[in-house]
């Protein structure tokens, strides 16, 4: 016999709540599919760029100008937009790799920082404290199929 959860914790009727996003708003059950696919979307088309930079930098830089002081230029340029994609693409990455991890084990943000399902010896999270910790398959597979329609949790 299956035991009976507790309900996901809520947080101003926000059902699964797991924090606010300055830009978006409340990330809840409703929409965190959907900040999910942003994050996707966001460090792919800074990974995009980079590549595109880099290979027109090569271009420009085996002759296909005769403009020297154009490429000089073009390749401070590029350096400073590289640094900034790169920054962009850690800041956005990490918050990818993060989300990631805590979909795979099925715990909120605010429960993930404060350590609700660590180990008190180890410090490390402990899937036996979490009792919505599926695996991470299954966690994976409630995340994406699951409706988001009703009150259950995923």
């Amino acid at each position: 016999q299956m035991e009976k959860l507790p309900p996901k914790r809520s947080f101003n009727g926000f059902l699964r709540y797991d924090h606010y996003c300055k830009w978006l708003g409340p990330i809840a059950l409703k929409n965190h599919r959907s900040f999910l696919m942003i994050l996707c979307i966001v460090v792919l088309i800074l990974v995009l760029t980079i590549i595109m930079e880099v290979v027109y930098s090569g271009c420009v830089q085996w002759g296909r100008t005769q403009d020297f002081i154009a490429v000089r230029q073009g390749a401070a340029t590029l350096l400073v937009v590289e640094c900034l994609r790169l920054f962009g693409l850690g800041a956005v990455g990490d918050l990818l790799i993060t989300h990631f991890y805590l979909i795979s084990t099925n715990q909120l943000g605010k429960e993930y920082g404060k350590g609700v399902f660590d180990d008190e010896e180890t410090d490390e999270y402990d899937p036996d404290k979490n009792p919505w910790d599926n695996g991470c398959f299954e966690n994976w597979k409630a995340f994406l199929l699951n409706s988001r329609n009703g009150t259950g949790e995923w």
